[in-house]
Order: C-alpha cells, then structure tokens, then sequence
C-alpha cells in the first residue's frame, strides 16, 4: 500500500512492476499457507467444503477491501474534478496502508497470545 501511495503520473513503470511484483509475492505466500493451514484438520470428506469456505472467504474479504477503498477514496476526492483526483488515490493507498498495520499489530498479538496459550496447555 505505501509503495501504490507513491504512485503518479511521472511514476516510472519499473516502480510500477516493482510494487505489482511486492503484492503478487505477498499474495502468493499468504493464500496458499492460509488455505494449509485452514484445510490441515479438516478430515477428508470435508476438503470440498473448507476449500469452499476459504474461497468465499478471499473473495468477500476482496470485495470488503474494495468497498473500503471506494468509500476512502470519495472521502478525499473533491465534489467539484471532473477526473479522479490522483490525491485521492494517494490518500486512500496510504490510509489503506495504516489499516494494514493496524491489523499486523493484532495478527502479531493474536500469534502471541495463541503460542502463550498452547504452551500453557501442555
């Protein structure tokens, strides 16, 4: 998300491919170690029913992401552009980029908190 913040239309394109290649990198480590490990104890009978889940589950969350984007960008675009407004898009990547911070911080309690609670099970 910061590096789309920086885009512009002087942006070079190799910026561009740089910042597609972080997110496509991103995306392929995170979907298939979530989908292991949401399909890991799920006995055999059940594969075709978490697979389904855990891909209703992308799919909604990239539908909510877009959803959040949009309403973010409207909030910075001015009434009066004719064109979107590059500003806009700028502020919507860089709060964008503060939410997934935010939920960096609780996916790394949250880890803590599991590892904690493991260890004081056995």
């Amino acid at each position: 998300m910061l590096m789309f913040s920086g885009w512009d239309q002087q942006t070079s394109v190799l910026y561009l491919v740089i910042s597609m290649l972080v997110l496509g990198i991103g995306m392929g480590l995170y979907y298939p170690t979530n989908a292991f490990l949401g399909m890991q104890d799920l006995p055999d009978q059940n594969y075709g029913t978490g697979s389904a889940a855990i891909s209703t589950s992308k799919s909604l969350g990239k539908l909510g992401g877009v959803l959040v984007f949009a309403l973010i960008f409207s909030h910075f675009q001015t009434e009066a552009a004719s064109a979107p407004d590059p500003g806009a898009f700028q502020n919507a990547f860089l709060v964008g980029a503060g939410i997934a911070c935010i939920a960096l911080v609780f996916a790394l309690l949250m880890h803590n908190n599991t590892h904690k609670a493991m260890e004081g099970s056995d």
